[in-house]
């Protein structure tokens, strides 16, 4: 048998395999795509139960109200350390600097009111 010949269906035998591996990976984006779904509207489900069993239960209300309390207590704690200033500061420094970009983007970009007329 020549040697193109081999070449061939080597060739012809990787791109049957590589059909059937993107047949493959198309399923499972499919079933990955349903999953996420699936797991963000149980996410919602037991968020909205957690709201319904804190209105109505009122130790569990008691509870999350001193967790709520205690974790306001901690930042304010944390915020006082001299580390966390730094890190504030360097924070706004940043959000500002952006602020800067976005602001100096939107007057670059023509008004769509403008493109309309």
């Amino acid at each position: 048998m020549p040697v193109l010949q081999k070449i061939l269906i080597i060739f012809m035998c990787c791109c049957t395999l590589l059909c059937f591996g993107q047949d493959d990976l198309a399923k499972l984006n499919k079933k990955e795509k349903e999953l996420i779904k699936q797991e963000k509207k149980i996410a919602k489900e037991m968020f909205e139960a957690r709201v319904k069993l804190l209105e109505k239960d009122q130790h569990l209300k008691k509870i999350h109200d001193k967790i709520m309390e205690l974790h306001k207590e901690l930042s304010l704690m944390l915020d006082r350390k001299k580390e966390m200033r730094i890190l504030v500061d360097k924070m706004k420094k940043v959000r500002n600097s952006l602020n800067t970009v976005r602001d100096k983007k939107r007057e670059l970009e023509p008004d769509e009111e403008e493109e309309e007329e």
